[in-house]
């Protein structure tokens, strides 16, 4: 059974080329182009791992990530930030709010594929220990 991934991000090309990586190398694959628009399919349809970026409209990654964590449905869901910033703060505050991993971009392929394979069998189904690196 294939791993289903959800990649949010306002950017549809980044959407396009990570959901074409990721189903080339057998992952199932959902795009979403805001984390409110997330946060609704998220509600439906049950993910293995989240892609988020961190700067999008309206609510950005890090608020996702809150709203994930917040919710006892939604918690234990791995999410993986992705972010143009550079920032260490930021990917303290990520990993502080669940985030098992902070990737910037560019994205390097083999890096976010095993990112992602290590997630994924760091928290395994049924996902009931998320990520928390504090």
């Amino acid at each position: 059974m294939a791993h289903r991934i959800l990649i949010v991000d306002d950017n549809a090309d980044i959407r396009w080329i990570l959901s074409d990586l990721l189903e080339s190398h057998g992952f199932r694959c959902q795009k979403a182009q805001n984390a409110i628009t997330a946060l609704s399919m998220i509600q439906n349809s049950e993910f293995d791992v989240i892609l988020t970026d961190y700067q999008m409209p309206k609510m950005n990654g890090l608020e996702l990530l809150q709203q994930l964590s917040a919710s006892t449905k939604t918690s234990s869901i791995p999410v993986i930030m992705l972010t143009a910033f550079g920032s260490d703060e930021l990917e303290i505050e990520a990993r502080q709010a669940g985030a098992c991993a902070v990737l910037r971009k560019p994205i390097d392929s083999r890096e976010l594929l095993t990112t992602i394979t290590q997630t994924i069998e760091k928290t395994g189904p049924p996902y009931s220990s998320p990520c928390q690196w504090h």
